[in-house]
């Protein structure tokens, strides 16, 4: 598991299975995470987070596009 995602499963409540998505969702929106403050990577992973849960097969798709799971 990545430094993100262990912060996206600590700050956002995700799972260690919905991470992978979760970080996947936020790079389609921030090319780097780097450059996010603390308050905005948490609200941004939970937002991404609510997007996993709506559509957890497209989620899956797109971590597998990016390379981040199998």
């Amino acid at each position: 598991m990545s430094n993100y995602q262990e912060l996206i499963v600590r700050l956002a409540g995700a799972t260690v299975e919905e991470a992978p998505l979760v970080e996947a969702m936020m790079r389609v929106e921030h090319g780097t995470l780097d450059s996010l403050s603390n308050e905005r990577f948490k609200g941004e992973s939970q937002r991404a987070l609510l997007e996993v849960k709506d559509d957890p097969a497209g989620a899956r798709a797109l971590a597998k596009s990016l390379g981040m799971m199998r």
